[in-house]
């Protein structure tokens, strides 16, 4: 076993920042092809509904594909390189790796099957809405809508609505287009090529995609990451005996942190040169591959930072919709932010300084290029003026007003 002193935090910041594109400019090349090799890498593009800055797909994009757009992902899913489930959450997925999906929409059958024991009435509805899409062709939650329906207003909507859900979950149905954050449903048969591998894999070739999935994206990880996309399917088993064969045939290497926990990584990132990440201002989305695995951001970022939208109002600490902010490999702030696009006004509600950052010295290296990151962001998401409220510590809210002035 490598002693975690063998490695250190800035190592494995290199690593978790270049298998996530984010050490350099367009790390996974322009356009089309670029957002396809970023979801490829990843393993998924999150999908989020909350808009009070730009939606979180197109922000983590934008950090990785310059130019990149919505029109991508939409010719992606039209051309069936690409799928939207929910594994381990909503997201775009390689369509090449449909068939790894398969335990979790089995599982998600076994809870539908439970919950058919109090709503039986779902059962029928299940079966009308797929018949209704299989002589339609692919139909929108609002297509139940009562009236909408040639044959009468039998439709209730919302049973309807929690039919399509559990279809979708279960694996009959799947998104066949977006008009927004606006799902259109059709028959899995009708969505997946006739030349993708539908079938299931056993759990040893499921864990190994796991582990696969999980070090293309990271380099390294714990157990807790390693397991996270299977959430609610029963892998440990399988996943400590496959991983103790890796480590004992030389595919991955194992450490522990600096709290002595278990961590796997890949021998040629783990043992080989250090990764070099270019020196710029990072503003991140809340559900940014890099940060959500909270535990792990702490461990090698150092960064302790949860999203307090889900939160209790009167319990947050920081703020609704705080962005994580990085210069280089460290975090070096968070973000309480609004965009009032009507007005065309992005608004810092409150910026907080991570500590190496908090001094007048410190903040003056970084504030010009923190002050073109914010304009550029504000631009993206369709503000011309940034306004910049309260920030921690004081004296940072001068500093950062001035240089927004004279920001390109």
């Amino acid at each position: 076993m490598v002693s975690f002193s063998m490695i250190d935090a800035t190592k494995l910041r290199s690593i978790a920042m270049a298998q996530q594109g984010l050490h350099k400019n367009a790390a996974f090349g322009r356009g089309r092809t670029g957002v396809l090799q970023m979801i490829s890498q990843l393993g998924y593009l999150q999908l989020d509904s909350i808009s009070v800055v730009v939606r979180a797909h197109r922000h983590i994009l934008r950090t990785r594909v310059p130019g990149a757009d919505l029109r991508h992902l939409g010719r992606l899913l039209a051309d069936r390189e690409i799928y939207e489930y929910r594994f381990p959450v909503a997201a775009y997925h390689p369509m090449s790796e449909f068939r790894f999906a398969s335990h979790h929409m089995a599982w998600r059958w076994e809870m539908n099957q439970r919950q058919f024991r109090v709503r039986r009435e779902d059962r029928a509805m299940m079966t009308r809405v797929l018949d209704r899409i299989r002589e339609e062709g692919p139909l929108r939650s609002r297509d139940f809508e009562a009236g909408t329906h040639k044959s009468g207003g039998w439709w209730h909507w919302k049973p309807a609505k929690r039919a399509l859900e559990m279809l979708y979950y279960q694996g009959d149905l799947m998104v066949s287009a977006r008009d927004g954050m606006e799902k259109s449903f059709d028959l899995t048969e009708r969505v997946v090529p006739a030349d993708i591998d539908t079938s299931t894999p056993d759990m040893e070739e499921y864990v190994r995609y796991l582990i696969h999935s999980v070090m293309r994206a990271h380099g390294f990880a714990s157990y807790r990451t390693l397991t996270f996309p299977a959430r609610g399917v029963p892998v440990r088993k399988a996943m400590l005996s496959e991983l103790a064969r890796q480590v004992s045939e030389g595919e991955l290497v194992q450490f522990v942190d600096k709290t002595g926990e278990k961590l796997w990584g890949m021998p040629d990132l783990v043992e080989g040169r250090l990764p070099r990440v270019t020196e710029k201002v990072r503003i991140l989305s809340p559900f940014d591959n890099l940060v959500t695995e909270r535990e792990r951001l702490s461990n090698v970022f150092g960064f302790d930072y949860q999203i307090e939208c889900f939160v209790p109002e009167a319990k947050r600490k920081y703020g609704y919709f705080c962005l994580p902010v990085m210069m280089g490999k460290s975090f070096m702030a968070r973000m309480d932010c609004r965009s009032h696009r009507d007005e065309s006004r992005f608004e810092i509600k409150a910026l907080y300084l991570e500590p190496e950052f908090a001094t007048r010295r410190a903040f003056a290296s970084v504030v010009n290029d923190f002050a073109r990151a914010i304009r550029e962001y504000g631009v993206f998401d369709g503000c011309k003026d940034v306004i910049v409220m309260e920030t921690a510590p004081e004296f940072a809210r001068g500093m950062l007003r001035s240089q927004l002035k004279s920001a390109p």
